[in-house]
């Protein structure tokens, strides 16, 4: 009999300007842009020279507590952002209202698009080949107990903590009057509570 699987291998990126220029330039428009937040975009790439490609999402997670801002599109959101940043702005007018990034997104998780089984190394490497940094975590995520939790209370979940935290990095993802997390090896998988 063998084991249970132990989740989805995932790695995660805080995000900041850099990381947005790079997503941008290397992957265009994201593929879908929701109304809590999220930008996606889904990428085929081999995980060894050779091999067939794997697509994997990446997805922006937004800060636990986001809202749209007034009068912008959540489909106009990415768009009016990169613009802005390319013109060097911090404080990002949006719709009508202002916005930092870090009220924007917070966290950029990558993980095999449909499911197939990899490890977290291997996710980590192909993110790291596309946006030329390495990963702040990687690890196996329960994306089903997450999605049932966030579900439940509606969305009302610091859903990038909880990724954290099931990573094994401890603090939210930069957000005031929180430690910044510690980086965990590529590949290592986070402790599980006995």
């Amino acid at each position: 009999m063998s084991a249970p699987e132990p989740g989805s291998p995932v790695c995660v990126f805080r995000v900041d300007r850099s990381l947005l220029e790079t997503l941008e330039a290397a992957l265009g428009p994201p593929i879908d842009s929701y109304l809590n937040g999220w930008q996606v975009w889904i990428e085929p790439a081999e995980l060894h020279p050779g091999d067939d490609p794997v697509e994997f999402e990446y997805r922006l997670h937004p800060p636990h507590g986001f809202r749209q801002p007034e009068g912008l599109s959540h489909h106009d959101l990415w768009d009016a952002v990169v613009e802005q940043l390319a013109d060097g702005a911090d404080r990002l007018m949006l719709g009508r209202e202002h916005r930092t990034l870090p009220q924007l997104w917070v966290l950029l998780e990558v993980y095999p698009a449909f499911g197939e089984r990899h490890t977290p190394g291997d996710v980590g490497a192909v993110a790291e080949r596309m946006l030329g940094r390495a990963p702040l975590a990687c690890g196996y995520v329960d994306h089903a107990r997450l999605g049932s939790i966030w579900k439940r209370h509606k969305g009302g979940v610091d859903l990038p903590g909880a990724l954290l935290a099931e990573l094994g990095v401890h603090g939210a993802p930069d957000t005031p009057g929180h430690a910044a997390g510690s980086r965990r090896d590529v590949g290592q998988a986070p402790e599980r509570p006995r």
